[in-house]
Formats: C-alpha cells, sequence, structure tokens
C-alpha cells in the first residue's frame, strides 16, 4: 500500500538555513572549547614553569644559606677566608652567556663534611671545611661541554675539614689556592650538581664600617658591570675586607654584617631559544623577562 501524498507532505528535512544555523552554533562551541582548553594548557605550562622554577631556586638558596651562615672567619690575621668573584668569561652558549656569573670558596662548618656521618666511625675530628660554588654551562650527565645537552648548573664542592687543613686552611691568597689544588678540577663532578637552569647567580654583601663617628653600611655586588658600588673580585682577609686587590678603600677595616643571594631561573623554553642562538639583542632582555624567574635571600653572617 503506497503512503499518501499528505503523509509524505509531513515528513520534511531540514532546510538549508537549519543546518547553517546548526553548523554556526556547533563552530562557536568547538572554537569555545578549544579556547578554553588553550588557556587551561597555558595556565597550567605557567604553573608548572613556576614550581618547577620555586624547587630549583630553593635547592640553591637553601644550600647556600646553610654554608653562609655557618662561615668561619678568624680575625687577626692575614688569611683568606672568603674569596667571592664576578666569572670574566661567564657561562652559556655562545651570543647568549649568563649575565651575572658569580663564584665563591669559602670555609664553612658544614654539617654535611665526613658524608654527614658526624659523630661516627668516619668522623676524622675536623669542623671546618671548604665549599666552592661555581655557575657553568654544562652537561650535567655526561659531564662535558656538548651543547645540545648543556644547561645552566650551579654546582657545590665540599671539601673535607682534613683536606681542608693540609691544602687551604692558613692561605694569604684562597683564589690562587684552590685553583692550585687539585679540587678545581673535579668541582663539576655530578655529586657536586644542586640544580639546573639557573640564568644568573649573583652575591653581594653588606659591609659596616665607622665613617665620620657614625657606622655606616654600603652593600658591595660582586659583578663585572663596572657600575657603582660593584667590583669583581671581594675577599674577607683576617685584617681586612680586599676589593679589585684594594686594602685601602672606606671599608676596608669593617665588618661583613650580610651576604645576598640573587638566583634568576630560566624555563626550558628560554634554555632551549637561547642554545639555538636565535635571539635578536633587542628583544632579549624582554624574552627572559618573560620567561624567568628571580629569587633572592639575605643572610645574616657570623662575627668572627
Amino acid at each position: 500500500m503506497k503512503p499518501s501524498s499528505s503523509s509524505l507532505s509531513k515528513r520534511k528535512g531540514f532546510t538549508l538555513v537549519e543546518l547553517l544555523v546548526a553548523l554556526a552554533i556547533t563552530a562557536i562551541i568547538v572554537s569555545m572549547l578549544v579556547t578554553i582548553t588553550a588557556t587551561a594548557l597555558q595556565a597550567y605550562s605557567s604553573s608548572r614553569n613556576r614550581v618547577t622554577a620555586s624547587r630549583e631556586a630553593k635547592a640553591a638558596i637553601d644550600q647556600l644559606s646553610r654554608d653562609l651562615e655557618s662561615l668561619v672567619v678568624r680575625s687577626g690575621n692575614n688569611f683568606d677566608w672568603l674569596w667571592a668573584s664576578s666569572q670574566t668569561a661567564p657561562p652559556g652558549p655562545s651570543g647568549n652567556t649568563s649575565p651575572n656569573a658569580s663564584r665563591a670558596v669559602f670555609f664553612t662548618a658544614a654539617t654535611d663534611r665526613y658524608n654527614g656521618q658526624l659523630n661516627t666511625a668516619q668522623d676524622a675530628g675536623g669542623d671546618v671545611s671548604t665549599v666552592a660554588y661555581q655557575l657553568l654551562f654544562r652537561d650535567p650527565v655526561a659531564d662535558n661541554e656538548n651543547q645540545q645537552f648543556s644547561t645552566f648548573i650551579l654546582y657545590r664542592q665540599l671539601i673535607n675539614p682534613d683536606d681542608t687543613f693540609s691544602d687551604l686552611l692558613g692561605s694569604n691568597d684562597l683564589e690562587s689556592a684552590y685553583r692550585g689544588s687539585p679540587f678545581q678540577s673535579n668541582l663539576s663532578n655530578p655529586g657536586n650538581f644542586v640544580c639546573e637552569n639557573i640564568y644568573e647567580f649573583s652575591l653581594s654583601f653588606v659591609v659596616e664600617f665607622e665613617q665620620n663617628n657614625t657606622t655606616v653600611s654600603e652593600r658591595v655586588l660582586v659583578l663585572n658591570s663596572g657600575g657603582a658600588g660593584s667590583v669583581g673580585d671581594f675577599r674577607i682577609n683576617g685584617s681586612n675586607i680586599i676589593t679589585d686587590g684594594n686594602t685601602n678603600s672606606a671599608f676596608a677595616n669593617g665588618r661583613i654584617a650580610a651576604a645576598d643571594i640573587s638566583i634568576t631561573v630560566i624555563n626550558n623554553n628560554a634554555l632551549e631559544v637561547l642554545r639555538n642562538g636565535g635571539l635578536p639583542d633587542a628583544t632579549k632582555d624582554t624574552f627572559i623577562e618573560k620567561n624567568s624567574f628571580h629569587y633572592s635571600k639575605t643572610i645574616i653572617l657570623p662575627q668572627p
């Protein structure tokens, strides 16, 4: 039996206008979903980068803080107790080196001396160790300068009290003593790794001294910029403070009150761009600012 013409007329499909409206609504919904997903992914990436940077900075600052808080300085002698300098050949890929890369060697009562086995058979009784900090651009696994896998790494080298006493303690020139020792060549051993992606690492010191019967504080930045208040070489000697070889500065007979640690951590995207060298100088500062996180901390130093 054939359907009547009246029943056929009632079985209509979608009109072209209805299809176009449905497609437009679908496109809007898809576009909104894509936008929301992209925003969520961007927020997740930014949050992940911030958490990662915070973790790296915390590892570096906490370790350096513990060592500086246990700084050992003895007055009434001509020995160097701390040497800090800004690297004249800063680490990094060609054309994109770190703008600030301090290094430091000093004596401290580190609690992890003798592998942390204090009051055990491994404890030889010494209590003054040497620590060396330096920022390098290296492959942390292969321990070489392979540019493809290298990253900015902060290293910390701990030298136990026995070797400290025999090779470094009591030196009139701590820099030369450390550079001439076998320890420097082992600085970048994987076991000395602290954290990576540290694009900038700088130190500054607050010096208090008497001037016109008034106690004055001055902040000395260990940088190669040559700007006001900056030096390339800073030493705490048992008899005075020496900056760039000068023993007659206004604060030479002062005391070190505090140290400032400043660290900038970049994300992996920025590191890859710096490796590839595809960053124009005109936009470099803006790019680094958008892809980095800055951290700092002031440490009150013990007094001799």
